[in-house]
């Protein structure tokens, strides 16, 4: 509200002086104030329709716009608060269980101290129930506040997620799916991941974004597309083929191989935010196990890199990525890529995501058991894992690989490449899924 006494504002005062106008030139005082009042109280009413489709316009449009990113945060504090609960509960009930214990030493020295005297052990019952009362109702009072208030907060959380699904309709359905990324040359490994994952009991989703891999946009008339044969694969599998748009290497960037440029496309999963959970897999992967559970993994989840055969390190390997599409991320991704470090992204996306989450959303970071992302190479000294029902995904990272040889080459068991006996039997598994995947 503007101040009357502010600058620039003049004071509107009656004069005391009146004016009489000329005869003739007005029929009557009141006809002008109605002739001058009619097209200003127009002009205000259209002001306030217009004012109004524009606000309701633009409410509606924040209303409607999918905000998973909102109710993926609410969810994991629940989840978080609810086992904060819990950890309370199991806490009262180790507190509780050692007073007991401790009421049983005391309690059986006024028994051993009584054991010829009555009286005495009366007494000695009459303070076990007297340590057990104040035992309780102390633990009672000082657990019941604690778990109040948590439980208070936990409401208070869960009304505010109730209040923005109730703003999203379009959310409140969980939609989680699996994806990969292919290109026109390197989509025979997809068809085995899929067909794998299908093979274990995976039925969610599973989209296939397909690039160019010499990075011309889908609009381009020299953009090369998978081949029929690869679209029909796909369309069996039940699997969606979406051809996307490059997302641009930041310049400065060095990656230690050429080849990631194509990795770096695998971005643009952020702004598929009509799925409420996304989980990209590398195609060169092989599932051997159903992997359903990983679209219940809290955001951010990677698996732990491997620079050596059965060694881990800190990092993150880009082949496993669970996360929420959420486009405002995406451009936080973008924005960040574009100050390149003095590593220079060696590492691709894989860099990039690990350092831009690491610094934006620590709380978000986790890592989950390297199961999930077994190299071929592990052969060397896990060869019984590797072969076991314990692993639940074998990725061809690293040599050997299947597609360097055929099957028939593969079969041979005098081949050079074979350092362990599981990688032979691994390899012809990959390349019978691949025949079911193209014929059935």
């Amino acid at each position: 509200m503007l101040n009357p006494k502010s600058p620039g504002l003049r004071s509107r005062r009656r004069s005391s002086q009146t004016i009489t106008p000329p005869s003739g030139l007005f029929t009557s005082s009141s006809s002008i104030v109605e002739r001058a009042r009619r097209p200003i109280l127009l002009a205000i009413g259209l002001l306030v329709v217009l004012g109004t489709v524009a606000y309701t316009t633009t409410v509606s449009s924040n209303i409607s716009a999918p905000n998973t990113h909102v109710i993926n945060e609410y969810k994991d504090r629940i989840s978080q608060m609810e086992l904060k609960v819990k950890e309370l509960e199991e806490a009262d009930l180790g507190k509780r269980a050692l007073i007991e214990r401790l009421n049983d030493d005391v309690v059986q020295q006024l028994m051993t101290k009584g054991d010829t005297d009555k009286k005495a052990q009366e007494l000695a019952k009459k303070r076990e129930r007297d340590i057990h009362e104040q035992a309780e109702k102390k633990c009672k009072t000082e657990s019941d506040k604690e778990k109040s208030k948590l439980m208070s907060d936990l409401d208070k959380l869960k009304d505010k997620l109730r209040a923005v699904a109730d703003k999203i309709p379009s959310v409140q359905k969980e939609n989680p799916a699996f994806l990969t990324l292919v290109t026109n040359n390197f989509w025979k490994q997809g068809i085995v991941l899929v067909q794998s994952a299908r093979d274990h009991g995976v039925k969610h989703p599973f989209i296939i974004m397909a690039v160019d891999p010499d990075g011309m946009s889908p609009s381009n008339p020299a953009f090369v597309k998978l081949p029929a044969e690869a679209e029909a694969a796909f369309a069996r599998l039940n699997a969606e083929v979406r051809y996307i748009e490059p997302v641009a290497v930041p310049a400065g960037a060095e990656f230690e191989n050429p080849r990631w440029s194509i990795a770096w496309n695998k971005l643009r999963a952020w702004e598929f935010t009509e799925f409420t959970r996304l989980v990209f897999l590398d195609s060169d992967m092989m599932v051997q196990q159903d992997i359903t559970e990983m679209l219940s993994f809290p955001e951010f989840t990677s698996a732990p890199g491997q620079d050596e055969p059965c060694e881990t390190h800190h990092g993150i390997n880009g082949g496993v990525l669970i996360f929420s599409p959420n486009k405002t991320v995406y451009n936080e991704l973008i924005a960040f890529s574009q100050d390149v470090p003095s590593s220079k992204w060696r590492q691709a996306e894989q860099e990039l995501l690990g350092h831009f989450y690491m610094t934006f959303y620590r709380n978000k970071f986790h890592l989950i058991s390297g199961l999930y992302n077994i190299s071929l190479r592990s052969c060397q000294c896990l060869y019984p894992i590797v072969l076991s029902d314990h692993v639940k995904i074998i990725h061809f990272y690293s040599g050997p690989k299947p597609w360097d040889h055929t099957a028939q080459i593969w079969a041979d068991p005098n081949l050079p490449d074979l350092e362990a006996p599981c990688i032979a039997e691994i390899i012809l598994q990959w390349y019978n899924t691949l025949e079911r995947g193209l014929t059935q």
